[in-house]
């Protein structure tokens, strides 16, 4: 059975030799869980998983260890670093939605400092607006704005060593649901008539409920719920059986995609030139600002702007949500 909470990578698990055969034999039996459970039938289904899930296994630490020092995330940090001024136009906007984070609530037992991981989505929009262009004032001309959206905390914690051993997780549960993807996507006439690629649909809905990924809520919902739910759905999937055609097929696939992870999961270092209102420019443009941001990538899935971030509880507002909607609109 599929648990949320079990934790792949804590504690120590690697050495000069290279992973422990524990983390290995773990991942193994979540990438199963995570898919098809079913695969258990299949003779020989570790050994066969073994490389793959330790070639994905080490690309997760690799990505994740990858990514920038957390940055202590204040009203003076605001002004002096300046992905986040890009990311909130304003302190006020960010201490508000830091504040508001369910993840954050969760986590927040004291005045001891957070670190998580912020993600925000990202998309880009042409349009035509006014510029200045050779010393004149011009219309209609054509501009890419950068904008942000959905910012959330992910793996808030006291301590970060725990807040990444919960990013690679994610980040591991990110192939998985590639995976589960192309489960659903095999041309299969017996998947189709006994209704299992329906069942396997549901099951990754299941597992985004409950927090799989990067691209996942903050906050999950209640955990028991969604892990009685899956149990149900995968009794559901047993009692279609499988033909040994279908869950060979299935192995393959989640073999191959854990074999090759840098082409399911990746973070890319960007640089980003624009100016105060979100306008792309070139770099050499006198009103561009650079800005080194990092992206996560997935696969058919999503694309996010992330930067670890050290929150101060005492630092951030009372939640008054009439005043914080009102600074919204401003």
């Amino acid at each position: 059975m599929f648990k949320f909470l079990q934790r792949l990578f804590e504690g120590e698990h690697t050495s000069e030799a290279g992973f422990s055969s524990a983390l290995i034999d773990a991942a193994i039996e979540r990438a199963v869980d995570g898919t098809d459970p079913r695969l258990r039938i299949v003779s020989g289904y570790q050994k066969r998983l073994r490389g793959p899930v330790t070639r994905s296994v080490a690309h997760v630490f690799e990505l994740v260890d990858s990514l920038a020092q957390p940055v202590l995330a204040n009203r003076e940090t605001w002004s002096a670093d300046s992905r986040l001024s890009a990311l909130f136009t304003s302190a006020d906007r960010m201490l508000d939605s830091f504040a508001a984070d369910a993840a954050l609530r969760a986590a927040r037992q004291d005045e001891r400092t957070l670190v998580g991981l912020l993600a925000s989505g990202w998309s880009l929009k042409r349009t035509l607006g006014v510029d200045v262009l050779d010393g004149e004032s011009r219309r209609d001309v054509k501009q890419t704005i950068l904008n942000f959206e959905e910012r959330r905390l992910l793996e808030v914690t006291n301590d970060l060593s725990e807040t990444l051993h919960g990013l690679r997780q994610r980040a591991f549960d990110d192939i998985l649901g590639y995976v589960l993807i192309l489960l659903q996507d095999r041309d299969d006439t017996v998947t189709s008539l006994t209704g299992e690629r329906k069942l396997l649909n549901r099951r990754l809905e299941l597992l985004k409920q409950g927090g799989w990924g990067f691209g996942s809520a903050s906050q999950p919902a209640n955990l028991e719920e969604v892990e009685e739910q899956l149990q149900a759905l995968d009794e559901q999937l047993a009692s279609l059986g499988g033909t040994e055609q279908t869950l060979d097929a299935h192995l393959e696939i989640i073999v191959d995609v854990l074999s090759r992870p840098h082409d399911v999961v990746s973070l890319e270092n960007r640089e980003v030139h624009m100016d105060h209102l979100h306008i792309l420019r070139d770099a050499d443009n006198s009103r561009a600002r650079s800005i080194d941001f990092q992206l996560f990538h997935r696969t058919r899935g999503f694309s996010a702007v992330v930067l670890p971030v050290q929150i101060e509880p005492g630092t951030l507002p009372e939640r008054d949500l009439f005043k914080a909607a009102v600074r919204y609109l401003r």
